[in-house]
């Protein structure tokens, strides 16, 4: 068998570590699943292959039985800085693309310090939905959005960040429509109303959100900046329709917009071949 642990890893796509990581057998399986009825955690998952091989590997990395409860007691004893440390390191990270917009900045590391436990290098991506979102909580005038939305953009570089992110597949899906601003200002229109003495909300307005993505592909494009789509599989609640990679191709198309360097995250799974196809097609 081929021993790779002496390549350094680049995780070209994770999210901050939560601060608490101590959890009992049940919540430890729940992120083994994306399903969120209870009975995947409690009866499923621990007969699944993938589970059982887990076990193993945690066993023999902090030296204990192979059963479910000694391992979560063993490692539920650490310190959660000292659990990050040693997974980090014994995994060899040489520098983590973080998505910053979730978990909350709350209960989680800061990429910061995620950098300094791993010892290696941990670089930002600006979520554009997110983006969006905060700027519609904002302001009350569409003109306003666009610009501070357009400028937050050009300006991802020199405020930290390495590529820009969508997740449109989970919202109104990755068939990226031109639109008029007519007909943008009337989604914002309704995006402000929904969002009206709320702090947070879930942007789902196409109009609005094509027309603000079609802003970024230009910035995109003319900074060279990659951009990350989340394709294919998700969260439970995604229609996964939407996320079909081959809704990207009208964009791909684009003359304007081909210095912008696209990823297709997750594999586009289930639309493997599909997201495949792409990638030996487009540069």
């Amino acid at each position: 068998m081929l021993d790779l642990t002496g390549i350094p890893v680049v995780d070209n796509h994770c999210h901050p570590v939560l601060l608490n990581q101590h959890m009992d057998g049940v919540q430890f399986r729940g992120y083994c699943t994306e399903a969120t009825d209870a009975i995947f955690a409690e009866e499923h998952i621990p007969n699944t292959v993938y589970y059982l091989w887990l076990l193993r590997q945690m066993a023999i990395f902090y030296g204990c039985e192979r059963d479910e409860e000694t391992i979560l007691e063993v490692r539920n004893k650490l310190a959660t800085d000292a659990l990050i440390e040693h997974l980090f390191r014994a995994a060899n990270i040489d520098t983590l693309v973080l998505d910053p917009a979730y978990p909350p900045n709350s209960e989680c590391y800061t990429p910061e310090r995620m950098g300094q436990l791993g010892r290696c290098r941990a670089v930002k991506m600006l979520r554009l939905e997110t983006l969006m979102q905060q700027l519609i909580l904002q302001y009350s005038d569409f003109d306003d959005v666009v610009d501070r939305f357009s400028t937050a953009v050009s300006r991802a570089r020199e405020d930290g960040f390495c590529a820009l992110k969508s997740i449109v597949a989970y919202r109104t899906g990755l068939n990226i429509m031109e639109w008029s601003k007519d007909e943008a200002v009337a989604s914002f229109e309704e995006a402000r109303d929904e969002a009206n003495g709320w702090e947070q909300f879930r942007i789902a307005h196409k109009p609005l959100v094509d027309f603000l993505l079609h802003i970024a592909f230009q910035h995109a494009a003319e900074l060279q900046l990659p951009l990350q789509f989340h394709t294919g599989y998700g969260d439970s609640d995604t229609d996964m329709r939407l996320g079909n990679p081959l809704q990207l191709r009208e964009v791909l198309e684009r003359r304007d917009y081909q210095g912008m360097r696209i990823v297709l995250l997750h594999e586009s799974y289930p639309y493997s071949q599909l997201g495949a196809y792409l990638a030996a097609i487009y540069p």
